[in-house]
């Protein structure tokens, strides 16, 4: 194997002091949280396989892991997670998994495998600048009191101090009497949607008439309804374009969906039921070859008119 070189002498659990410097300087901000995902995935690996190698990876299910889709972001997260120090990786070749091991950078840390899991704290917060005091609360203000107007009518002539006033002494606010107070989200029945008589009808017969699909939904169908009526179609035209397509495809798997059916345009097409040729008789079909083949012989045929 290989290019790259594995560190050796890593302590147990060395995946963990490598997440937790991820978290403590913001790793996030660098590499996003798909790169955090990533190399924790290569730490915690590592730490299954004891620290002996590089362990290895096929990109796709390593991807699926992180939740990246696509091939192109997934090298452009991992180029970013070596580009910051947090990871080491080689690909030897398109027939072969990637070789990876995470770390933590070096301008961080220095001789980091040595560190217990509190002094890589003390050091990483030192490293960023921050007072690390077990009290210590930072950017945090406190708590201003909340003040009560004493001379507010609706508190009542002898009105209680703000240090011992209660909150369910104050007055609920009144609705306004021309915008009602709206209802809780999710504490309504969902409302009906009004189709129309006209559409209820043609919904409620046309998987008699029609080779309807499960992705032929009410909704859609009916958009496509009211885009039809308002190219001049008619319920009527509508019902019998369906009928004269259905009477032939009802039971063909390659039949169009009546979404796609309900344009305007195909609605047109099969509005009338296109005649189909007469079959041919087996005398008829030798009469037309003899005219084809010996047409000399009926040039002088008269026709005879009754």
């Amino acid at each position: 194997m290989s290019g790259i070189e594995y560190p050796t002498g890593r302590p147990k659990f060395f995946a963990y002091k490598i997440i937790r410097a991820m978290t403590k300087s913001r790793a996030v901000d660098d590499i996003g949280a798909q790169g955090f995902v990533l190399v924790s995935i290569v730490a915690t690996t590592e730490d299954a396989t004891r620290y002996k190698k590089a362990v290895k990876f096929w990109s796709n299910p390593l991807m699926q892991d992180c939740g990246i889709g696509s091939k192109k972001t997934f090298s452009k997260i991992r180029d970013k997670c070596v580009e910051y120090g947090w990871l080491e990786y080689e690909n030897t070749g398109t027939r072969s998994p990637g070789s990876y091991f995470a770390k933590i950078p070096d301008h961080l840390f220095e001789e980091a495998d040595g560190h217990t899991g509190e002094e890589l704290e003390d050091q990483l917060v030192a490293s960023l600048g921050v007072k690390n005091t077990p009290n210590a609360t930072p950017n945090r203000k406190p708590i201003e009191p909340l003040i009560v107007n004493q001379s507010d009518p609706q508190l009542g002539t002898n009105p209680t101090p703000p240090s011992t006033l209660s909150l369910n002494r104050c007055p609920d606010p009144s609705p306004s009497p021309d915008k009602p107070p709206k209802p809780p989200k999710g504490g309504l029945a969902r409302v009906r949607k009004n189709y129309g008589e006209d559409f209820e009808s043609f919904w409620e017969w046309i998987p008699r008439a029609f080779p309807v699909r499960k992705q032929d939904t009410k909704g859609d169908i009916f958009k496509k309804w009211v885009k039809a009526r308002k190219e001049g179609l008619e319920p009527r035209d509508i019902c019998t374009a369906c009928k004269n397509y259905g009477s032939k495809n009802m039971n063909d798997p390659k039949a169009i969906g009546l979404r796609r059916f309900m344009d305007p345009e195909t609605l047109r097409d099969y509005q009338e039921q296109k005649a189909e040729p007469a079959k041919e008789t087996y005398m008829e079909r030798i009469e037309r070859e003899t005219r084809e083949k010996f047409p000399d012989l009926f040039e002088d045929e008269q026709e005879i008119v009754v």
